[in-house]
């Protein structure tokens, strides 16, 4: 038996959403409408388009994640991410090396 990692890893964004049955175009267009317009219709899943749309999937807060995704993470989040916050204020740690998620409240 022979497994294939990262079967699309050589792939644009264009191909991943043409494979996902629609495009980028249609992607950024749906991040600027509101969430009920945005998932009507939308193939994919809703976090994409839903709030500024995320550009990764992950879990919600991820140490990965772009300062977008966490917007994200934020609003549709509040009290994963009061409970954070104040996580790192009890330890003293940040989220993620050099930005803490309380340096993140003005973007919900």
């Amino acid at each position: 038996m022979a497994f294939d990692w990262l079967p699309i890893h050589d792939w644009d964004i264009e191909q991943v959403w043409n494979q996902c049955g629609t495009s980028v175009e249609d992607w950024q267009r749906r991040r600027q409408l509101t969430d009920s317009k945005a998932v009507d219709g939308w193939p994919c899943h809703p976090a994409y388009v839903l709030g500024h749309g995320n550009e990764r999937l992950s879990c919600s807060f991820c140490v990965l994640a772009s300062v977008n995704d966490l917007s994200n993470a934020i609003a549709y989040n509040p009290d994963t991410y009061a409970h954070l916050v104040a996580l790192e204020q009890q330890s003293g740690w940040s989220f993620q090396h050099n930005r803490s998620l309380q340096s993140l409240s003005t973007l919900s």
